[in-house]
C-alpha cells in the first residue's frame, strides 16, 4: 500500500474477534459475532473493555543479536566523532564482532530473549534478526545457530536475515571475504538458517557493484534480498535495490530522490528507521519526500548496540509522527502490514483479518492516538501472539517469564 493523504484507518466499533487454532475466524460487531459464534467449554474470553485493538506490531529491520552495548561510542558522538571514524579507529560493528566472538551461544541467546521480551512488551508480534557481527563464514553461521535456537525455544515469529556483508574487516583480503558471503548464503539458504540476505552498500563499505554480486548470488540461492542504503551519503544503494526489485532498502536518509523513484518503479519497499536518526541527531527520511516518491515504506527500530538500542516498534511509531511527520495512520500501516510484507509475512500477519493469526496489540487506552500523544508509557493491556497472550494486562505471562536459556 503506497503511503498518501487518503490513507485511512478502518475502525469496528464495539467490535469483537472470534479465533480457533490460532487464526482468526470471524470479527466485526461484537452483537453480530455473538449472533454467529457458539462459545464451546474451553472457549477462553478476554473483555478489552472499550480499549483499542490493533494488529500486533511487526519489526522488520533488526540487529537484535549481539553481546555488550557500545555506550561508549554515544560519548564519543558527542564529542563530534563520526561513524566511519569510529569504525577506522577499531568501534562500530568491529567492537561488535569481538564481543559476539568471545561470547558463547547460550549467553547470546540469553541476551537475546531479553530483548525478544522488550520488543513483545510494546506491542512487537514479529520480527526480523540479522547476523552481521560474526564477519567469517563461521561466526556468520554460528549467529544464525543462535537465532533458530531462539526461535525454537520461543515458537515466535523470528524471520533470520544473513548479514555476513556488514563490515570488513581491516585485515581480511577484499575478495577472500566476499567469496566467504557467497558460501554463507549457499550454506545458510540449504540449511534453512536464513530467509534473505542484507548487505550494506554504503560509502566506506561495500561497493554497488560487490552488493550487485553479494546479492545476485544470495539470490540464486534461494534468499530473498534487502539492502542497507544511503544512510550516511548518495552511494548508490537506492538505485541498485531498484535495479535488483529488492525486497526492501533500509535507512536511505542520503539518497537522491531520483533513487527513491527508481525504488518507488520497481516496487521497492522503504524500510524507515526513525530511532537511528533519532539517536544519532541526524536529519530524519522526511515523510514527504516519501510521499512525492510514490513509495511504500514500513517502520524498524534498527535495534542494535551503536546506533539505535531501541526494542520498542510502539515507540517507532511516536518518533515516525514527530520526527518524520507521517500521519498516525501511515505510521501504523508502516508497522504492520507493510512491515509484514517486508519479512514475507503479509498473508498471515499485519492485519485483523479472517484467516490471518490472530496477533493483537491490546492498547491500555481506548485512543490509537495515545501511541503518538504518550511516547515511551506501558500502553500495553494485553499482547496476543497467534491466540497466545503473551503479555496480559501488563504483565508477562507465565509463557513469556520461562523463556530463557537452561
Amino acid at each position: 500500500m503506497a503511503l498518501g493523504p487518503e490513507l485511512a484507518l478502518s475502525e469496528i466499533a464495539d467490535g469483537a474477534i472470534v479465533a480457533h487454532r490460532g487464526k482468526i475466524v470471524d470479527l466485526g460487531p461484537t452483537a453480530e459475532v455473538l449472533e454467529r459464534t457458539t462459545p464451546g467449554p474451553d472457549t477462553r474470553m478476554i473483555d478489552a473493555q472499550g480499549r483499542a485493538v490493533l494488529p500486533g506490531l511487526v519489526d522488520p529491520h533488526t540487529h537484535m543479536l549481539y553481546a555488550l552495548d557500545r555506550m561508549d561510542e554515544m560519548e564519543l558522538r558527542h564529542q563530534g566523532r563520526g561513524y566511519l571514524e569510529i569504525l577506522a579507529a577499531g568501534g562500530g560493528i568491529l567492537k561488535s564482532m569481538r564481543d559476539f566472538r568471545a561470547t558463547d551461544d547460550d549467553t547470546l541467546a540469553a541476551r537475546l530473549l531479553e530483548r525478544l521480551k522488550e520488543a513483545v512488551a510494546s506491542g512487537t508480534v514479529a520480527l526480523e534478526v540479522k547476523s552481521g557481527y560474526g564477519l567469517s563464514l563461521k561466526e556468520e553461521m554460528r549467529a544464525l545457530g543462535v537465532i533458530e535456537k531462539v526461535r525454537k525455544l520461543t515458537a515466535f515469529p523470528i524471520v533470520p536475515t544473513l548479514m555476513a556483508a556488514h563490515a570488513l574487516l581491516p585485515d581480511v583480503e577484499r575478495e577472500a571475504y566476499l567469496k566467504e558471503c557467497d558460501q554463507a548464503a549457499t550454506r545458510a539458504a540449504k540449511a534453512g538458517l536464513a530467509k534473505a540476505a542484507d548487505v550494506f552498500v554504503e560509502e566506506g563499505v561495500f561497493t554497488p557493484e560487490e552488493g550487485r554480486r553479494l546479492l545476485t548470488h544470495a539470490r540464486q540461492a534461494g534468499l530473498r534480498v534487502r539492502l542497507h542504503a544511503d544512510e550516511l551519503a548518495p552511494s548508490g544503494g537506492a538505485e541498485l535495490a531498484a535495479e535488483l526489485g529488492a525486497v526492501s532498502a533500509d535507512h536511505l536518509t542520503a539518497a537522491t530522490d531520483e533513487g527513491l523513484a527508481e525504488m518507488a518503479r520497481a516496487g521497492v519497499t522503504a524500510v524507515v528507521l526513525p530511532g537511528t536518526s533519532f539517536f544519532l541527531h541526524r536529519a530524519p527520511l522526511a515523510a514527504e519526500r516519501v510521499r512525492q516518491a510514490g513509495l511504500i515504506a514500513a517502520l524498524a527500530t534498527d535495534c542494535n548496540p551503536g546506533s539505535s538500542p531501541f526494542r520498542s516498534m510502539a515507540m517507532m511509531v511516536a518518533l515516525a509522527f514527530h520526527q518524520n511527520r507521517f500521519t498516525v495512520a501511515e505510521a501504523l500501516t508502516m508497522a504492520t502490514i507493510n512491515a509484514a510484507h517486508v519479512i514475507g509475512e503479509a498473508l498471515s500477519l499485519g492485519s485483523l483479518t479472517v484467516g490471518k493469526r490472530c496477533s493483537l496489540f491490546v492498547l491500555s487506552g481506548e485512543d490509537v492516538r495515545d501511541l503518538v500523544y504518550r511516547p515511551g508509557a506501558p500502553l500495553a493491556w494485553a499482547v496476543v501472539e497467534s491466540g497466545r497472550v503473551l503479555i496480559g494486562q501488563g504483565r508477562p505471562t507465565e509463557e513469556v517469564a520461562t523463556w530463557t536459556i537452561s
